[in-house]
């Protein structure tokens, strides 16, 4: 986990505390107002005092929902900015198996040329594209015949779900919903084609949480409705 995430997240744990410190507020000064206004006066002596503990209790209403407007409006910010930041992190791995496969790939074709060399003829290098093809149009195995997965078919895999999984990330601090499909998300690779269903591993927990957040509780009058 990066140093910005580790911040991201805890500035996020702090933005949520201050939303649950303000609805304590909120709920206290609404209790405060509902008090006033339910005193009754039995002297015309007591209404300055009843309606100006009844115009107080309303003015720490108001304060207090303006401040709770505020730090849910810091709590949605706080939170996007960790889907980003987990987003950075994701394509910082990806970056980093893509070094991989690149460094892979070169020893292979080192190989080759010995190959070559030794052999008098030339030796073609199995690509990361090929194994990936016959990955998805075999699914692993066809007519008995066993495709094993290469090292280098497990690195493509690998930096190719990163990079997903950050698209992911990215949408849904944009949108505030999770993509189902991988059209939603701006990533293609080689072999792509649209509508194909993103896989629960290419979906971050953090993204449905997000999204999960924003949905509104249902309501007594909605659970009646159906």
């Amino acid at each position: 986990m990066s140093r910005a995430l580790e911040k991201a997240r805890a500035e996020a744990a702090r933005a949520a505390a201050d939303v649950e410190k303000w609805v304590r507020a909120v709920t206290g000064a609404a209790g405060e107002l509902a008090a006033a206004e339910a005193t009754e006066v039995t002297d015309p002596s007591q209404l300055d005092s009843v309606g100006d503990a009844a115009v107080r209790a309303r003015g720490k209403v108001g304060a207090a929902q303006r401040a709770l407007d505020t730090a849910e409006t810091r709590r949605s910010v706080a939170r996007r900015a960790v889907l980003l930041a987990e987003a950075a992190d994701e394509d910082d791995e990806a970056a980093r198996v893509e070094r991989d496969v690149r460094a892979h790939e070169s020893k292979v074709q080192n190989l080759l040329d010995q190959l070559r060399d030794l052999d008098g003829v030339p030796y073609d290098a199995v690509t990361a594209e090929s194994t990936y093809s016959d990955r998805r149009r075999f699914g692993g195995s066809g007519d008995g015949q066993v495709f094993q997965a290469r090292r280098l078919d497990l690195l493509v895999a690998s930096a190719r779900q990163h990079r997903v999984r950050a698209a992911v990330l990215r949408s849904t601090a944009a949108t505030g919903g999770v993509p189902t499909f991988n059209h939603e998300v701006d990533y293609t690779f080689p072999d792509w084609h649209a509508g194909t269903p993103l896989t629960g591993d290419d979906v971050p927990d953090s993204a449905r949480d997000y999204a999960a957040s924003l949905t509104p509780e249902p309501t007594a009058e909605d659970v009646a409705t159906g």
